[in-house]
């Protein structure tokens, strides 16, 4: 469930229905393809690298590498959950600001649905609110991760996936009875009814790194947690479908919805904060299931950041031997720092760009089609070609007590060597040049 809840997060509920709704039905299946050669055999090659070190994802690198250039690398698996962290706890605050909202019934009560979907400017623009929900979002994520791994993580992560995942499911189980709803199946499901783009490829493989945490340390960290029986190819697939079917179930849960309403598919980020609250007003105890709609989000949002959080705390606890307490303080000081200058990038600082971008956008840019690319090749490389095969296939056998069929350890030690860090190398590349 703590797998299950770093790689669920916004990423499926708030980013993989947009994109849905700007790309479709093609998406879904690049999606997935992407999901079989590129997610689940890096997924593998972080677990690998967790379980085989026993350490942090900083020492891991430095201490089994043989060439000191691998330091680099572990210092990159620290660096890149940070600003993550950063920046996507702006937009855990944004759904806890909703959230508030919908408990007072703020959509049903406006005054028209001009008024509803003017609310998100409203409020990210404002240079005080947006900034105490992030500060908010801060305190939360801190207050599980310090409880510890099984204490904290753990326990949270047992109770709130299956919720989250009940809460998703009732949602999209009412936007299926909506009239009109089989339209927004039939943009789900009819690759035919969209045309396909290279840039839907390049959207597919982004979204299944980005979902499923990859790059980011996370899955190293929890990694060395496992038990040498705990089998890795299969916590991979688990987690792997698990993702897909929340990511699935949060499409159903919008998109019947949006097209039932007449409303824009493809409007991007604003679909969970400007559409559906929209929908939620004009719909007969919609105030009820907004409640629950932006619930999800945050508990999404909270497993997340819980996960990346806890990179950085281990990596002070085991370099620096500081408490968990102390660290965790420290990643806030920071993070509150350039969080700031995230929530601030939609109001005062609207108009500061860097690189022609605002400072939330860029460290998007920066760790979603740069850093957590290169952080997930270095990974398949250190596997594939650093790692003794005996190790590797070592963990993948949990030393010899698993047996696999034949077939299965040299089809995914070739995906790791050479199908995974190409496609990897296509992104990267294709992000600079489309």
């Amino acid at each position: 469930m703590a797998l299950v809840g770093s790689a669920v997060g916004l990423g499926n509920i708030w980013r993989f229905p947009f994109l849905i709704g700007e790309y479709g039905a093609p998406f879904l299946l690049c999606y997935v393809i992407c999901l079989l050669l590129l997610s689940i055999p890096i997924l593998n090659c972080e677990f690998i690298i967790g379980r085989f070190s026993r350490s942090n994802a900083y020492r891991a690198y430095k201490q089994h590498g043989r060439r000191s250039a691998w330091k680099l690398a572990g210092i990159l698996t620290v660096i890149v959950p940070f600003l993550i962290f950063s920046y996507y706890s702006v937009v855990g605050g944004w759904a806890m600001d909703y959230l508030l909202k919908s408990l007072r019934f703020a959509f049903s009560r406006a005054e028209s649905l001009d008024a509803v979907a003017g609310m998100f400017s409203t409020m990210s623009s404002n240079p005080w609110i947006p900034l105490l929900w992030t500060f908010a979002f801060f305190l939360a994520t801190a207050f599980i991760v310090v409880a510890g791994v099984q204490s904290g993580i753990e326990k949270f992560s047992k109770v709130m996936m299956p919720l989250l995942f009940f809460l998703i499911l009732g949602i999209a189980v009412w936007a299926l009875t909506l009239p009109g709803a089989a339209r927004g199946l039939d943009f789900l499901f009819n690759v035919g009814a969209t045309p396909f783009t290279m840039n839907t490829l390049i959207a597919a493989m982004g979204q299944a790194f980005y979902s499923m945490s990859l790059g980011a340390g996370t899955m190293i960290t929890y990694a060395s947690y496992m038990t040498d029986d705990e089998r890795l190819l299969g916590s991979s697939l688990k987690t792997a479908f698990f993702d897909f079917l929340f990511a699935l179930i949060a499409s159903l849960a919008m998109l019947p919805a949006t097209f039932a309403f007449g409303a824009d598919p493809g409007q991007g980020a604003g679909l969970a904060f400007r559409t559906m609250p929209m929908i939620f007003a004009s719909m007969p105890a919609g105030g009820f299931i907004a409640v629950f709609f932006f619930l999800s989000l945050v508990l999404a949002a909270l497993t997340s950041t819980a996960s990346l959080f806890e990179v950085n705390v281990a990596f002070f606890v085991e370099e620096k031997k500081m408490s968990r307490g102390k660290a965790a303080l420290l990643i806030l000081a920071g993070a509150v720092v350039l969080g700031s200058l995230s929530s601030l990038s939609f109001g005062p600082l609207a108009d500061v760009h860097i690189l022609g971008r605002t400072f939330f956008d860029l460290v998007d840019q920066f760790c979603a089609n740069l850093m957590m690319p290169i952080c997930g090749f270095c990974a398949c490389i250190f596997v594939g070609w650093e790692m003794a095969k005996k190790d590797v296939h070592a963990e993948l056998t949990n030393y010899g007590g698993l047996h696999l069929p034949r077939w299965v350890f040299p089809f995914v030690y070739a995906l790791i060597r050479y199908v995974s860090p190409a496609l990897l190398f296509l992104v990267m590349i294709a992000n600079f040049f489309l």
